[in-house]
């Protein structure tokens, strides 16, 4: 593999939730060309980049509380589509600055949002939030990259995937990326 199999990609999307699947199907074709993951690997960093971008616009961009989907009615996505027409929330966007080679992806997801403290959140694998839905999109990026650091703010997402056949910075054409910014 060349360090020519390097890509970078910067994108800023709006608050349309649609959005997000093509993008991340462009990341994911860059992961592949990269020699970045297999099958397996492609779906776990999808499923990753997903929740993240979807939580960067819904949570943080537009400030719908996860309490609204524990509600059970249409409550949920009703705030979603008022605040995507809101001069308030739809102006703001969404980030993502990625670098990807055949030894790891860097994806770093900033949203305009007040940010939130990471701290706050309930472990989802706890018995007693188990069955609620509102933090699993979390506990999903954990479990499928590598890394997941928040900036202070809480704002801002790195997530990290690491080629498991690759010893990162063990070769020259490989070197650690420096990807976490503040």
């Amino acid at each position: 593999m060349s360090p020519s199999n390097d890509h970078r990609f910067e994108f800023e999307l709006d608050n349309d939730k649609s959005k997000v699947t093509p993008t991340v199907e462009l990341l994911l074709d860059a992961c592949e060309a990269a020699g970045l993951c297999d099958l397996a690997g492609r779906f776990r960093i999808s499923v990753a980049l997903e929740e993240a971008l979807v939580n960067a616009i819904v949570h943080g961009n537009l400030e719908v509380s996860s309490d609204l989907r524990e509600s059970g009615d249409d409550l949920f996505e009703q705030t979603i589509a008022q605040r995507q027409e809101d001069p308030r929330f739809h102006r703001r966007r969404v980030r993502l600055h990625c670098r990807i080679s055949g030894a790891e992806g860097c994806f770093t997801i900033r949203d305009q949002g007040p940010g939130f403290d990471v701290s706050q959140i309930p472990d989802p694998t706890d018995d007693e939030t188990l069955d609620r839905p509102s933090g699993r999109g979390m506990l999903l990026m954990r479990s499928f990259m590598d890394e997941v650091v928040y900036n202070s703010k809480g704002n801002e997402v790195t997530l990290i995937k690491r080629n498991a056949s690759v010893a990162v910075g063990s070769d020259p054409e490989f070197p650690t990326m420096q990807c976490h910014s503040e």
